[in-house]
């Protein structure tokens, strides 16, 4: 079905065994992020950004990854549509912005002065019902001692 969906519509796909295995790895990677939420094998990468007349750095992005056991680290493109399709993005959006959220902290707390902080979020996490009350009760409770001018989406799909 998905071989035939990424194909476009009105189509249809006669079964290869080709079809099989990479369902059958779908599958498995499906399972595999389950646990990785349970053993906590995702991690965030902090991209700066930076003002190029200044060399100031005026932001970051965190950038989610899995270290997974045996593989190493998965790059987003390779989970991220499948945790979509399962519905286990909005779990995996949340980590991220706790994690996002708590580590804003850690570098207040640390002398560091407040940066905005981008979150890349779904278009299922913004249907969400409640997404707008749980981010902000993420960085009011985790991250923010003083103003930070924004949390943005800016990579977001609707």
């Amino acid at each position: 079905m998905y071989h035939a969906k990424d194909r476009g519509r009105s189509n249809f796909q006669f079964f290869k065994m080709e079809m099989n295995r990479k369902a059958v790895e779908r599958q498995s990677l499906e399972g595999e992020l389950r646990r990785a939420l349970e053993r906590k094998e995702f991690l965030l990468h902090y991209q700066p950004k930076v003002n190029l007349d200044t060399d100031e750095i005026t932001g970051v992005e965190a950038l989610i990854r899995w270290q997974q056991p045996g593989r190493g680290l998965v790059p987003p493109s390779q989970f991220v549509p499948i945790a979509e399709d399962c519905g286990l993005i909005v779990q995996i959006g949340r980590w991220v912005l706790r994690e996002a959220c708590r580590q804003t902290r850690a570098w207040q707390d640390a002398g560091l002065p407040p940066l905005p902080i981008a979150v890349n979020v779904s278009a299922i996490e913004f249907r969400e019902k409640g997404f707008v009350e749980v981010s902000g009760r993420y960085c009011r409770k985790l991250a923010w001692k003083r103003d930070i001018s924004s949390l943005s989406s800016p990579k977001a799909f609707l």
